[in-house]
């Protein structure tokens, strides 16, 4: 970790206290900036300088209540949305900071509430949208303009040879090469071909498959898909999508037995996982068909071994600031600001240095007894995640080959 920025004083709501995160590059200035979410605002910090996170400005929400807001970024436009409260459609112009961020667009009349957003070629694809007292599963408006956004397209969901309706609900969308990947919770991924905005033609969907659960959110890594099923325990699901007409189940990466993913990311040859109680999790996919867990950080170390009751920990994670730096929201933590190194080593701290732990696997089998820290180099531990425990402490330990 280099750097963290949080402010205890926020409101909170059952523990939760931030949300979303996502970061944005001021070329005329060479800056990097972090904008997080809380329940009733959103923060812009300057992390220009990695080692000290510094609050700019802060941005009061129309939303005052909110646990899941969502954001994003084209050139220097910061589009907001808000799933929960009286929210609205927000569009701020970034190009005046550190100075100032500017308002220049906030209205209901195209999203009242939204649980997650994606632009794509000027457009803001809005999943689970809500405007007055309807629910749209996906709503496309046009930012061609960003002050004066319109209505594109309003997505309905094609019926299956019953009639009965494939989808009635999207909970996020990733785009590809004008593919629509919608990921619609209990009704599994549905893909698009959206060369025609205006006729977008249904291609296939995964709406059965092994570990199912609710389908949250994905990434695309070259043919490969990784979408995450937000339940304890479901892990992230890998399907080679090399003919999206036949889909491949590959396998199911996780970081430990009862975690929860919850959004997935890609930076060069790594998948990035907010893994909620696990924090950030690193998964080397080089070989695609075969991950394997390269790097961890943990955000949330409150959580004592398999304990992964309801949702705290990492929220989400920005891995494409040029610095090459990582930006990592948690829910109860605030931002974290970290260098991508994945090549790790032990990190032997004084604490606790001259005490010996025992090891254990993330599923609680004890594997050593009475093992100096500074000895653990020298144990054949495969790559993984361990815990460290003492009689009054408890670590997580990450082992890198």
């Amino acid at each position: 970790m280099l750097s963290r920025w949080y402010n205890d004083s926020l409101p909170t709501v059952s523990g939760v206290r931030y949300n979303e995160v996502i970061g944005w590059y001021q070329p005329t200035k060479n800056k990097e900036y972090a904008i997080i979410g809380s329940l009733d605002s959103l923060y812009i910090i300057d992390v220009s300088d990695a080692s000290s996170a510094k609050l700019i400005t802060a941005k009061a929400g129309h939303s005052k209540r909110c646990i899941n807001r969502d954001f994003a970024i084209k050139d220097q436009y910061l589009y907001c949305v808000a799933d929960q409260g009286k929210g609205a459609l927000e569009i701020y112009d970034l190009s005046y900071l550190p100075d100032s961020a500017s308002l220049v667009y906030q209205n209901d009349s195209l999203s009242q509430n939204c649980h997650t957003v994606c632009e794509y070629k000027g457009m803001l694809f809005m999943a689970s949208n809500k405007v007055g007292f309807k629910s749209h599963a996906l709503d496309v408006i046009d930012v061609s303009n960003p002050r004066t956004p319109f209505l594109l397209y309003s997505f309905i969901a094609p019926r299956d040879a019953s009639g009965n309706m494939l989808f009635d609900f999207v909970h996020d969308v990733a785009i590809i090469n004008d593919t629509l990947y919608c990921f619609c919770g209990n009704w599994g991924v549905h893909i698009f071909d959206i060369s025609q905005i205006s006729k977008p033609k249904y291609l296939n969907g995964i709406t059965q498959y092994p570990g199912q659960g609710f389908c949250h959110s994905g990434v695309l890594y070259n043919n490969h898909l990784f979408f995450t099923d937000e339940n304890n325990g479901k892990g992230v699901k890998n399907y080679d999508m090399s003919n999206v007409n036949n889909p491949l189940y590959i396998n199911t990466v996780s970081s430990s037995k009862n975690a929860i993913p919850h959004d997935a990311y890609v930076k060069g040859n790594f998948l990035w996982l907010s893994s909620y109680h696990d924090g950030v999790t690193v998964w080397n996919i080089k070989d695609a068909d075969n991950p394997i867990l390269a790097a961890y950080y943990d955000t949330y170390p409150q959580n004592g071994p398999n304990d992964y009751s309801w949702f705290k920990g990492c929220w989400g994670i920005y891995t494409k600031l040029p610095s090459g730096n990582i930006i990592a929201s948690d829910l109860n933590n605030g931002l974290f600001v970290l260098q991508n190194n994945i090549h790790l080593s032990i990190n032997i701290t004084e604490q606790n240095l001259n005490k010996p732990f025992d090891i254990y696997s993330l599923d609680s089998k004890l594997l050593y007894t009475h093992i100096m820290k500074a000895n653990i180099n020298h144990l054949n531990l495969a790559e993984g995640i361990y815990i460290l425990k003492q009689e009054n402490y408890t670590e997580k330990y990450i082992s890198v080959k």
